[in-house]
């Protein structure tokens, strides 16, 4: 035993050591909790668990399945007041754009179409695009419905299952919603007050990159003074852009159901809010500087007659616009090239010339009847003259007015009316001309014959009593000729 205790007993204590300091530091670990019982039950806040992103949050609200090849989305733009509401006042498109997706290439081609544009409407007969909307039944009708039609019928019967109408009110409200939006200016305005109720205008932005409310940013995208439809139709794309990059900078894209349920009563559409989600997430992964293009449908401007008024279109260069499509969309489409606008521009000429021509004879016919009146009106019945001074009338109110065929019809009528009633005037004079009786050759003897008045040099025969009418003669007279 002693020899073991020898050998182990360094062991033994280094054991008995080791036992101590464990139970010490029980003992005081145990006594601790005794004193500071809240230490038994440990953190009473609840375990922490990650809170989903605003983006995880939209992702679980989108249909991803609506982001696949491609979709075409057409872009409004109303102005739509309470009176015109209320009313149900036809009004047209201020803005009209077709927007397409391209969710393979994550691509986004924005295509604005002028809205004096010149086309065959979805309902038949041509038109200003914009006329579709309200030719379709408007807010309470089948205005979008139209408005889609006619745009598929202009892009060849590329599909066009969806719509977006903004209110410029619910522009002006989003705009205000985020602070404001950084603009490129690129055409010095004058503001007006965007209700109407003014037309002295005040406010004048400088050119370039400006920080506009949305009071000056609806009158930036609404004024065309200084510039045309066209040049407005640019900005338009141009500032939406700037916009929607807004909302992405400050994260309110991802809360795009919250802006919905906001600004519902300003927007119109046929997309369901987990697709307007899903389109949030697409543009959140949007490249806004390389993604994304803007054009416009190509043309030049024309002007076209509807009766005696003058009106503005946008004639669509049919050649280039088909271009166009195949470069964007990859199809050929067909073209009605009866409404290209070089093809209108010859016609017009064409037709322009014809009418030329064509004033040209009824004022020649016009300048004759006028002759006959001078020459012959003194043997005219009131009735004749009453008759060829209206046609004449006629005549020349259809050249003031240069329709072409309400000249072919005044002019007719004029013809027929001068031939008549020159013809008559002809003829009654005609047979109101003395006929002068055959002079005698006076006889080598002078000397009268017995019985005989003796003849004069100057003596002329008498003239036969005419029954013709004179310029005072009644018209009963002239008429019981």
């Amino acid at each position: 035993m002693k020899r073991w205790w020898k050998r182990h007993w360094k062991k033994v204590m280094a054991g008995l050591c080791l036992v101590l300091i464990v139970g010490l530091t029980w003992l005081t670990i145990y006594f601790k909790d005794i004193y500071n019982p809240q230490n038994l039950f440990g953190d009473t806040k609840p375990p922490s668990v990650d809170e989903p992103s605003d983006y995880d949050t939209l992702l679980s609200q989108a249909d991803l399945d609506f982001l696949k090849n491609r979709v075409n989305i057409l872009l409004l733009g109303i102005d739509s007041d309470n009176t015109r509401a209320n009313s149900n006042d036809l009004f047209r498109t201020d803005t009209v754009m077709l927007c397409t997706i391209n969710f393979d290439t994550k691509k986004v081609d924005i295509i604005s179409i002028p809205r004096d544009s010149y086309v065959v409407l979805a309902s038949g007969g041509k038109n200003k695009i914009n006329a579709a909307f309200p030719f379709g039944g408007g807010l309470k009708g089948n205005g979008f419905q139209s408005t889609m039609a006619t745009v598929q019928k202009l892009a060849g019967g590329i599909p066009i299952d969806y719509y977006v109408a903004v209110d410029m009110n619910g522009l002006y409200t989003v705009v205000e919603g985020i602070g404001g939006a950084d603009v490129n200016v690129e055409a010095e305005y004058v503001h007006c007050t965007f209700d109407k109720a003014h037309n002295n205008c005040g406010t004048q932005h400088e050119l370039g990159v400006q920080h506009l409310d949305g009071y000056h940013f609806l009158s930036y995208v609404r004024q065309r003074k200084g510039s045309s439809d066209v040049a407005r139709a640019g900005r338009q794309q141009r500032a939406i852009v700037d916009v929607v990059k807004q909302l992405k900078k400050s994260n309110m894209l991802t809360q795009v159901t919250t802006l919905y349920n906001t600004f519902v009563n300003d927007v119109y559409t046929n997309l369901d809010i987990r697709q307007l989600a899903a389109l949030a997430v697409f543009a959140m992964d949007l490249d806004m500087e390389n993604g994304v293009a803007t054009h416009t449908v190509p043309g030049d401007f024309l002007n076209l007659k509807s009766g005696s008024t003058n009106i503005s279109y946008w004639g669509i260069n049919q050649t280039a616009w088909k271009q166009m499509v195949k470069e964007i969309f990859g199809v050929d489409i067909k073209v009605d090239m009866s409404m290209d606008v070089s093809n209108i521009k010859s016609e017009l000429q064409q037709s322009q010339q014809a009418l030329l021509s064509l004033i040209s004879s009824a004022n020649g016919e016009i300048e004759s009847a006028n002759s006959t009146m001078s020459s012959l009106g003194e043997y005219m019945t009131a009735e004749e003259k009453s008759s060829l001074s209206g046609a004449i009338a006629s005549c020349s109110n259809a050249v003031d007015g240069e329709i072409e065929s309400d000249i072919r019809s005044a002019l007719s009528d004029l013809r027929s009316i001068h031939s008549a009633v020159k013809t008559a005037a002809q003829n009654r004079k005609a047979s109101a001309t003395p006929t002068p009786r055959p002079t005698t050759t006076p006889s080598a003897d002078p000397s009268p014959t017995p019985g005989q008045p003796t003849p004069t040099p100057s003596a002329q025969p008498t003239p036969v009593p005419s029954t013709a009418p004179t310029p005072s003669a009644t018209p009963e007279t002239v008429q019981g000729e």
